[in-house]
């Protein structure tokens, strides 16, 4: 019965020690041995490996066949959030990509070291997805607007092309990686400050957080206040604003830290009326319209 629980004991030690050891990094020699620790660092003759129990080894680039920087101690798989380069020889290192250039590729591991290689030695770079779930999405925009106005369906002017402006916070839920569904409001730039309140489908073209992207909006439009008829004229009741817009376009969205940048064009079309009431010569109701043609420039920014 003794020795039963001695061999339990030394089972369960052994079992509990492997998962580690899959995870931490791993050296492997053309001699056939495997060797598991943390890589402290490489050079272009040498790979200096520290083992679990604390001693080092330095094994020269001809004893090594392949090797494997994992660099996330107590878990069986790397991060989904990190890079990983797949090198010519057979090794993985799993990190954050800092530099990438004509020269080299540098890249982070999780426990602080920095690895450097050529793109001779590279296969191949594995981007991170994008996150997903909710967060938080701050746009800016410039709109380049062809406009007309019209009464009662005749028009009465067109603009010369002018510039608008909007700024528009949005919720934004991800999922797959590649889409997105956003509700949001702020404020554009029209013949009046209007409040747009408006929902907004993006689809990735690639799962990595460095992607084209498809993008289509539409919604309301609602003045901020309403503004006062023909200058102030007492004769006149206040106006009140409302409209709707809706546009599509494509953007790229660009990896910034752990936030995401994007940058978008497309074209909208967007309406805009008010009504105006005359009640001096008798109660009559005089409606405008503003019809718009935009070319939508937008910066933003995921968090």
């Amino acid at each position: 019965m003794k020795n039963f629980l001695i061999v339990t004991i030394l089972l369960i030690f052994i079992s509990s020690q492997v998962p580690g050891q899959q995870s931490l990094d791993t050296l492997y020699l053309k001699n056939g041995s495997i060797i598991y620790g943390t890589i402290k660092g490489n050079t272009e003759n040498q790979y200096n490996i520290q083992t679990v129990d604390g001693r080092q080894f330095i094994f020269s680039n001809e004893e090594v066949d392949r090797f494997v920087s994992r660099a996330f101690p107590g878990k069986h798989e790397p991060e989904k959030s990190v890079d990983i380069l797949y090198l010519k020889n057979g090794s993985v290192v799993y990190g954050k990509l800092i530099e990438k250039s004509k020269e080299r590729f540098l890249i982070k591991t999780a426990d602080g070291f920095r690895f450097i290689f050529t793109p001779d030695q590279v296969e191949k770079q594995v981007e991170p997805p994008g996150p997903e779930g909710l967060g938080i999405t701050l746009q800016a925009g410039v709109l380049i607007a062809f406009s007309e106005k019209s009464y009662c369906d005749n028009i009465l002017m067109h603009n010369d092309p002018h510039i608008l402006f909007s700024i528009t916070p949005m919720i934004t839920y991800t999922f797959f990686n590649i889409h997105s569904l956003s509700v949001g409001t702020g404020l554009e730039f029209y013949n009046v400050l209007m409040a747009p309140l408006f929902m907004e489908y993006k689809i990735n073209f690639f799962k990595r957080r460095s992607t084209p992207f498809f993008y289509a909006r539409g919604g309301g439009l609602i003045s901020v206040y309403p503004q006062n008829g023909a200058e102030g004229n007492q004769d006149f009741d206040p106006i009140l604003t409302s409209g709707w817009s809706y546009g599509s376009g494509f953007g790229l969205s660009l990896p910034a830290g752990r936030r995401e940048f994007h940058i978008q064009a497309g074209y909208r079309y967007a309406y805009t009326s008010y009504a105006n009431v005359v009640f001096n010569a008798g109660y009559k109701r005089h409606v405008y319209a503003y019809k718009y043609n935009i070319i939508d420039l937008t910066l933003g920014f995921k968090f």
